[in-house]
């Protein structure tokens, strides 16, 4: 990775791996962090995200406490703290003794104690203070053979027993943690062979194991503490390794060195290296190695000095690729195009190539030719099979052969194929009935079974033949059912003893059909699921619902064009496409792609040509040859990955590193336009292959279809509080913990609650105070104008009485007409009765106040008194009731609340509400309903129920009749309440009697029906009480309704 990729510099000096998981780079050229999408290098410019105060940043560390310390060579460090906000900047001046030592850094280490030290070029050594943000530094004193060794400092490492060991450019430098100032020096000496190899002493770092090794101008090598004697160790080849750069830990005993010429991997315990140098691996262009890092993915880092950033894979490759065989005269030769691979038997690996037919046997390691005339080189193999005789059966552009049991005689068969246009075979199926079928490119299906050969082909006016004659590709399932696959016609499906297909096709308006008519491999599984791969997924059936599921794989830069099917025996898919070998993790659910990248030789492999060995090993064969796998013995990548919010952008301008992290919440003042998020899985072995699903709480409703994207944009978000939700998987599906960031958008000063409450308050205020100046004013008004237009005032008062009156009562203006004839009678009797009780009241005061009341006149008085007032009272008690009544009623059909009410009280008062109609009809109205009945219902509903029945019966039913009579009569169990409400009317029409409850119809049309009533209570019976209404009628003999409703509606 250099420029080209993104990296603002091909020196790469220093590398660092934050808890978060992000790469950090040292360049000349600025900061630079890897996500795995790609470089963002943050510099000195106010537009930097993440703000230096230095043009470089040569050397990068972070500390324990996830601080950033950013080394320049001449500007000095800048601090920051883990949300890269700057803590501050150090620089040398000459006058502060705590200052920094040098502006020249060239390294940063972290002892036991959480000190952090800085090896500078020229100053020595320095260690940071927390608490007063400063210097406490070591330098070289001519005058004291105590003091550091030298002022270049290249390296510092520290061992268990609490020293630290400093690498000079004069010697190694032994130092206490406790008790700094006091230096050991351990140099080369000529004449002492357990001395360092050289003084300049480039990389020190003690390991694991707590051992201590050295880096020096001219080598490497094992230095004991405890001997405090030094062990020089080199490549079993004797070259010496140059200069020493870096040491890094590896894998258990394993280390990293990195040298001016390359890298070498060493194993601690039998003191072997593997040099990864251009003289054996052709890795570096360039071989001066500045820095390295393993991360946990298992990838390794390396910093070139010229190069840019080299990233190495460290895997073992599983892959193993074919691509060669021998002849009989043991001559090699490339494999190319290998078209389908087959095992026999014998467990003899059988493979249709360009070059020929070859054969692998099971205790060989290398293909050989078997077709030693090349008679097959000059056509296409396609297919191959093996019958219960053990006899191979070759299919092609040739035609048909067969091999015998003994793979000694080749036999053209194609006196099999009489009558077919053409001999060209794409594919061969074995059946369990003794069965070959044959399928041609252009003729359909042959079916051969003792002898009898049978022609399946399409045919435009027959719908069960098979759809096309274009064959890809013949499956034989477990129940010994055919799957024909066709290159664009689809699927096909016939039992071994019948001659008609089942076809399985694309159906634009059908989601769940086959995904596409192209058809490459049918295969069906250890669990008899039946997968099929088209040109656009891979599809699964249902065999109850004969209907696709399809599984597609989560990449839209590449195209898998799956091509053939096999199952490892842990159950998985493997798949060859177009772009590389796919598994399908089938409880897992999901897919994992392998391509160059991971090891394959090729990636583009051929349609029907893989299969699994007895062995368990899988072949897929490609344009290059055969790739092996081997799933026993298949190491993926376990490493959960943590994920980072890499960036955010509010109204398209993006936000300081420091302003959003996972401990605080990013506050966004309202109008926001655009909210961009950009997010990234830390783990780097494969980072494209990283997949990411996400969702932002309180706007979407769940995480979205996992996939590539790496980044999400919401507008015009309304204020709120939001939690956006991320978590990536890396390139084997393992997902990670999800990261979380609160977003609150805060509402704009006119959206605040206080403020609008302040608002109200002030409108109401204006108001408030309009109305009483309007009052005051009409005061006066009335006052001087009060003997003038008191008349016309009382007037204008009772119309607008009226008129408020009558506005209210418009909703049960109905009512109230019925309802005030009936109450006029009992309180006109009441008003007669009340003038004659006060008649005589007076006639009885004023003989009282004349003194001529005898006691027969006051007795006699009193008795009509008595018998007024109880007439009065009787009435009042009868106007009363009526009032009561129309009040539940209207006040129910007004309103939509549900309450407990006894029905059969309720049903009379309805009757009662509608006394004066009954009565002005001559009719009656009967009831049979228990007098328990206690309903949790909607009383509106049932009163307008029945209103409108009543209602209906006397309008239509008793239209011209005198005595009608209405029955209701009411049955109910647990669950259902059951009304039928009878009539002995006219009757209805049968052709009427289709229609009663349809909106608008009417046999009153013109004479104020609406044609609404039977349509309102058939709404209301289904819909508000959940029930159902019917009606049965024969002209003059009246008219039932029957109605069924929930006992207790939800």
């Amino acid at each position: 990775m250099s420029v080209k990729d993104g990296l603002p510099d091909t020196a790469i000096f220093s590398l660092a791996k934050d808890k978060t998981g992000y790469l950090w780079i040292g360049s000349p050229s600025g900061l630079v962090r890897y996500d795995g999408k790609g470089f963002k290098t943050f510099t000195d410019s106010p537009t930097s995200t993440i703000s230096l105060d230095t043009t470089e940043a040569g050397s990068v560390f972070v500390d324990s406490q996830q601080r950033f310390w950013i080394g320049s060579w001449g500007q000095g460090v800048t601090l920051f703290d883990p949300s890269m906000k700057r803590i501050g900047r150090y620089k040398h001046a000459a006058n502060q003794e705590n200052s920094l030592s040098s502006n020249m850094i060239q390294t940063f280490f972290e002892d036991s104690l959480g000190n952090v030290w800085l090896g500078t070029n020229g100053g020595g050594l320095s260690r940071y203070n927390n608490e007063s943000q400063d210097f406490t530094n070591f330098t070289y004193d001519v005058n004291n053979n105590k003091s550091l060794s030298h002022n270049r400092v290249w390296s510092i490492t520290e061992t268990k027993n609490g020293f630290l060991w400093i690498a000079t450019t004069d010697g190694l430098n032994k130092m206490s943690i406790n008790s700094p100032g006091n230096f050991v020096h351990f140099k080369h000496h000529s004449k002492q062979p357990h001395s360092l190899n050289s003084s300049l002493v480039r990389s020190v770092f003690a390991d694991n194991n707590d051992k201590l090794w050295v880096g020096t101008q001219v080598g490497f090598g094992e230095f004991n503490v405890n001997t405090e004697s030094f062990v020089s160790l080199m490549p079993e080849t004797g070259q010496a390794m140059s200069s020493i750069t870096c040491i890094k830990q590896g894998k258990n005993n394993t280390l990293w060195i990195g040298t001016q010429k390359g890298v070498y991997f060493f194993n601690s315990l039998n003191k072997q290296f593997i040099p990864l140098v251009n003289n054996k691996y052709n890795v570096f262009s360039y071989n001066d190695i500045r820095d390295i890092i393993v991360d946990d993915s298992g990838v390794l880092w390396v910093a070139t000095r010229y190069n840019g950033l080299i990233k190495l894979k460290i895997y073992n490759n599983v892959f193993k690729s074919i691509s060669t065989y021998i002849n009989d005269s043991e001559q090699q030769h490339n494999i190319k195009i290998v078209s389908t691979i087959f095992e026999d038997k014998q467990r003899n690996v059988w493979v249709g190539s360009s070059e020929g037919l070859l054969f692998l046997t099971a205790k060989s390691e290398r293909f050989k030719l078997f077709d030693s005339k090349g008679y097959f080189s000059k056509y296409k193999i396609e297919s191959i099979v093996e019958d219960n005789h053990g006899v191979l059966w070759i299919g092609g552009s040739f035609g048909l052969y067969s091999l015998d049991k003994k793979r000694k005689q080749l036999i053209n068969r194609n006196d099999l194929m009489i009558g077919v246009k053409s001999f060209n075979i794409t594919s061969l199926a074995w059946g369990k009935h003794n069965t070959l079928w044959i399928g041609t490119w252009f003729s359909g299906v042959i079916k051969i079974k003792k002898g009898e050969i049978s022609y399946l082909q399409h045919d435009e006016k027959n719908n069960n033949s098979i759809s096309g004659n274009e064959v890809t590709h013949l499956y034989e399932d477990r129940a010994a059912n055919l799957w024909v696959s066709t290159v664009n016609k689809g699927l096909n499906l016939v039992n071994f003893n019948q001659t008609s297909f089942i076809r399985y096709q694309y159906d634009k308006d059908l989601p769940e059909s086959l995904s596409d008519n192209q058809v490459r491999f049918v295969f069906q599984t250890t669990d008899k699921n039946l997968w099929v791969a088209t040109r656009k997924s891979l599809d699964k059936l249902n065999y109850t619902s004969d209907l696709f599921e399809h599984f597609v794989v989560n990449d839209n830069s590449l195209k898998y064009n799956f091509k053939s099917i096999v199952e490892d025996d842990f159950g998985d898919l493997w798949l060859g496409t177009d772009v590389g070998i796919s598994q399908y993790k089938t409880k897992q659910n999901y897919f994992i792609n392998f391509d160059e990248s991971d090891g394959l030789k090729n990636s583009t492999f051929q349609i029907r040509s893989a299969i699994k060995s007895s062995s368990g090993v899988l072949y897929f064969g490609s344009i290059n040859g055969v790739t092996a796998i081997d799933p026993a013995h298949f190491s993926t990548n376990n490493h959960a990955p943590n994920t980072a919010i890499t960036d955010v952008w509010l109204n398209k301008k993006p936000l300081k590193q420091y302003q959003f992290n996972q401990h605080k919440p990013l506050t966004i003042n309202y109008p926001l336009q655009s909210l961009k998020i950009e997010f990234a899985g830390m783990d780097f072995l494969d980072p494209m292959k990283n997949n990411y699903s996400f969702y932002l709480e309180n706007f979407d409703e769940k995480y979205n279809k996992a996939n590539y994207q790496h980044y999400t944009s919401y507008t015009n978000l309304d204020p709120g509080r939001y939690v956006f939700h991320v978590k990536s998987s890396n390139n084997n599906g393992v997902w990670g913990n999800e990261r979380l960031i609160e977003i609150i958008v805060l509402p704009s000063w006119w959206q605040l609650i206080w403020v609008q409450i302040i608002g109200l308050l002030m409108v109401m205020l204006l108001i408030l105070t309009w109305h009483r100046n309007r009052i005051n004013k009409l005061d006066i008004q009335k006052h001087e104008l009060e003997n003038e237009v008191q008349k016309r005032t009382k007037e204008l008062l009772l119309a607008d009485k009226h008129l408020v009156d009558a506005e209210k009562n418009a909703a049960i203006s109905g009512l109230v007409v019925g309802v005030a004839h009936e109450i006029n009678t009992p309180v006109g009797i009441s008003v007669t009765a009340a003038s004659h009780v006060q008649e005589l009241v007076s006639k009885l005061l004023a003989s009282h106040k004349n003194k001529t009341m005898r006691a027969s006149e006051f007795v006699s008085v009193m008795s009509d008194v008595d018998e007024g007032t109880k007439l009065v009272l009787r009435n009042l008690q009868r106007a009363s009731e009526l009032i009561s009544s129309f009040k539940l009623v209207s006040v129910d059909q007004s309103s939509e609340e549900r309450r407990l009410f006894n029905l059969n009280e309720y049903i009379h008062n309805v009757i009662f509400s509608l006394s004066s109609n009954i009565k002005e009809a001559n009719a009656t109205v009967n009831v049979d309903c228990d007098k328990d009945i206690k309903l949790d219902s909607y009383p509106g509903a049932i009163a307008q129920i029945i209103t409108n029945l009543i209602l209906n019966a006397i309008i239509h039913g008793f239209e011209n009749k005198q005595n009608g009579v209405i029955d209701i009569s009411v049955e109910h169990d647990d669950e259902w309440l059951t009304m039928e409400v009878t009539d002995n009317g006219v009757g209805i029409e049968d052709e009427q009697l289709k229609r009663i409850f349809e909106a608008f119809y009417t046999s009153k049309r013109g004479q104020g029906g609406s044609g609404l009533g039977l349509h309102i209570v058939q709404n209301i019976v289904t819909v508000r009480l959940g029930g159902k209404i019917s009606c049965n009628s024969k002209p003059g003999h009246g008219a039932s309704f029957q109605l069924k409703f929930l006992f207790n509606p939800q």
